[in-house]
């Protein structure tokens, strides 16, 4: 999964009949634009993803890692959209670590450290942390 794109992917023409597959990572997205206004959303499993429509276009949401579908219906009914939805880390540098029900996520290049992510149990102490570290520093720096 190297490479994937953070933020916004526009997807274009994909056939209604055919399944599109779409990889996102956990709390990023992507942007499906549609030949027509959607009507109807079905998410299989929206633990996995969410969908937001927005005039002609979808915004499909990771929420967790793991596989979901997303049918898209114009309103008469009529399929616009099948996609296959992969849920997946950012990159193979990343590693989340899930212990008690609480997720932890490391950055390891080329050694793991704990970075910032949003969902992560200890976000809010871990940022408290991160801004007295860097006002120490900059205080050490004369700054």
């Amino acid at each position: 999964m190297r490479g994937m794109a953070a933020g916004f992917l526009m997807l274009a023409g994909i056939a209604a009949a055919d399944a599109a597959e779409i990889r996102v990572a956990p709390d990023e997205n992507a942007l499906l634009t549609l030949a027509k206004a959607p009507a109807t959303v079905i998410i299989g499993n929206p633990v996995y993803a969410d969908a937001t429509i927005l005039d002609d276009k979808v915004l499909i949401q990771g929420r967790n890692l793991g596989r979901t579908n997303i049918r898209i219906l114009d309103d008469e009914g009529k399929m616009l959209a099948n996609l296959d939805v992969t849920v997946g880390r950012r990159s193979d540098e990343e590693l989340r670590v899930y212990k008690k029900g609480e997720r932890y996520t490391y950055l390891c290049v080329p050694e793991c450290n704990r970075v910032i992510t949003a969902g992560d149990r200890d976000t809010p102490e871990m940022a408290k942390q991160l801004l007295t570290t860097i006002e120490t520093a900059r205080k050490a720096a004369g700054n």
